[in-house]
């Protein structure tokens, strides 16, 4: 099971990722896993502009990170991004075991509930919540780490209307 931090932010990489989240957690690997990003020249190449060194930078599409599960689930000092929970549960039904999820950002699309400031979820999204919180994963939402931490269960209520 990977003990690096697992977020969704539909921004992928942005300023709160380099200037907020990684000294908090102490690390300066990066991995995104995105088909998008990993097919999009122009967007892999502003990533890859956006991190300088000392950071590492890999970006994988779903197939490669699947391909490289052995050492995704190994990782323990990596902040692991995903753009969207409908990716993170494809990953998790191919194998990529992790202990908590951190919701950052998903933005606000028509047909979608609005679960905290920066969280909206339709209802595909919500099921798979449900389906990751059976499995005993610990979910909440925060965008930064000076905020405080919304547990996933203290919205359940709204997720459930």
């Amino acid at each position: 099971m990977s003990p690096a931090f697992v977020r969704i932010d539909s921004r992928l990489i942005h300023g709160q990722i380099i200037e907020a989240w990684l000294p908090y957690l102490n690390t300066n690997n990066i991995i995104v896993i995105d088909d998008s990003a990993a097919g999009n020249l122009l967007q892999k190449s502003v990533m890859e502009m956006s991190v300088s060194k000392p950071l590492s930078l890999k970006i994988y599409s779903i197939n490669e990170a699947i391909k490289n599960l052995a050492e995704l689930n190994c990782l323990n000092d990596s902040l692991i991004l995903f753009s969207s929970l409908e990716d993170i549960y494809k990953m998790y039904n191919s194998g990529f075991k992790f202990n908590s999820l951190n919701i950052g950002n998903l933005h606000f699309c028509k047909g979608k509930k609005q679960v905290s400031n920066t969280v909206c979820l339709n209802n595909e999204e919500i099921d798979i919540i449900k389906s990751l919180k059976e499995a005993g994963l610990k979910i909440s939402i925060q965008v930064v780490p000076s905020e405080k931490i919304i547990d996933i269960e203290k919205i359940w209520d709204i997720l459930n209307t």
